[in-house]
């Protein structure tokens, strides 16, 4: 499974991305909301994990984004 995760503390994204990388999973991990659309749309990943307030643009807004782009 490929994982999306995306949080402005660099610290809690690389620590979320070690524990899903040892359960076997590949990781993509962004610390702002612009860079969870265009990594999204790139590498089409299998679950998202977002942090709510991020730069650019909160988690709601990227969420929404996301869903409009799959519909």
């Amino acid at each position: 499974m490929k994982i999306l995760i995306a949080d402005d503390e660099r610290d809690l994204c690389d620590a979320v991305r070690k524990i899903v990388e040892r359960r076997g999973h590949s990781c993509l991990a962004v610390l702002d909301g612009g860079a969870v659309l265009e990594t999204y749309r790139r590498e089409r990943p299998d679950l998202v994990i977002l942090d709510v307030m991020m730069p650019d643009m909160n988690g709601f807004d990227a969420c929404d984004a996301i869903r409009r782009r799959d519909q």
